[in-house]
């Protein structure tokens, strides 16, 4: 298991490809994928907020908004990748080859439990 974040001040252009080219390589079955967003009373969002960049909103603060500060790349493209990027690692038939291939090295079970009835 992996997780990661896009959205990082700095970050170049093309990050969501990266990731999904680590996801391939590595073959992580399983990660979790996600848009920086900055927790309230952290210092990221006291950063962003003496920059003026922190944006106000309802608190919501969740994968299904967009970040909540303005980025130092376009937004519209942070966007495009993470979309691009999630529906790349959990297109099925990538998935469930990186959990079968994971599955297959895993081997045999090493320890056999002892036979049970059932209570």
């Amino acid at each position: 298991m992996a997780g990661f974040i896009i959205g990082f001040d700095g970050e170049k252009s093309g990050a969501g490809d990266r990731i999904v080219q680590c996801v391939k390589q590595t073959g992580i079955p399983a990660t979790t994928f996600a848009m920086l967003q900055a927790l309230p009373h952290t210092a990221l969002s006291h950063r962003l907020e003496k920059e003026g960049r922190l944006r106000s909103g309802n608190g919501n603060i969740n994968q299904t908004t967009l970040l909540n500060f303005v980025p130092t790349r376009p937004i519209e493209e942070i966007a495009r990748e993470y979309v691009e990027a999630f529906c790349a690692i959990y297109e099925p038939n990538a998935y469930l080859d990186r959990v079968y291939s994971y599955y297959l090295k895993m081997g045999a079970p090493r320890v056999k439990p002892p036979d049970r009835a059932p209570s």
